[in-house]
């Protein structure tokens, strides 16, 4: 599972943020600067305080580093079950024809249909999948060992190769940026 936050700004805050949709990787001052603002409907701060820390927000998300990830989610109903029951277990390794069955389609249909509507393989969304929940895991502190196992790969010289592939820096490299 992916958790996160939304958080809604006001247009004139926006004419400085990226323009298209991005994964960005989370410093620890963004994540802070977010929990602070779900506070507020709790306890508003003074106008001013709200305005500079709005201002730092952006200037955080301008210069976050951008993942090269995504998840694109098919519309169909089977489908869309498929990928939801993947992601509760991303090292969950059921084959093909398991998957198949799960969804009430042929192994074929589920091939076609799911590449179709997301434009991947089911092999390549289940990896950027996985990718996506070892960067949570790894941004909240879990070693690299226990990040692989989690997310289903048994060789930790595997997970780290493919890890460097996918978002451009080794799963330690990653964890000292997250510091």
């Amino acid at each position: 599972m992916i958790e996160g936050w939304v958080v809604y700004l006001a247009a004139p805050l926006c004419n400085s943020l990226p323009t298209q949709p991005a994964i960005l990787s989370l410093s620890p001052l963004l994540s802070e600067i977010v929990f602070r603002i779900s506070e507020w409907k709790h306890a508003p701060p003074a106008p001013e305080f709200r305005q500079h820390l709005l201002a730092v927000l952006c200037y955080e998300i301008r210069n976050a580093t951008q993942q090269p990830l995504h998840l694109p989610m098919p519309t169909d109903r089977r489908l869309r079950r498929f990928v939801e029951e993947m992601s509760k277990e991303p090292q969950n390794e059921r084959n093909l024809n398991e998957w198949a069955r799960f969804t009430g389609m042929s192994t074929r249909s589920l091939l076609r249909n799911f590449q179709q509507e997301t434009g991947m393989t089911i092999g390549q969304w289940r990896q950027h999948l996985r990718m996506l929940v070892a960067l949570e895991k790894l941004s909240n502190g879990v070693s690299v060992t226990e990040t692989c196992v989690a997310v289903g790969y048994n060789s930790v010289s595997a997970f780290i190769k493919t890890f460097k592939l996918i978002v451009g820096m080794t799963p330690h490299a990653y964890r000292r940026v997250q510091r």
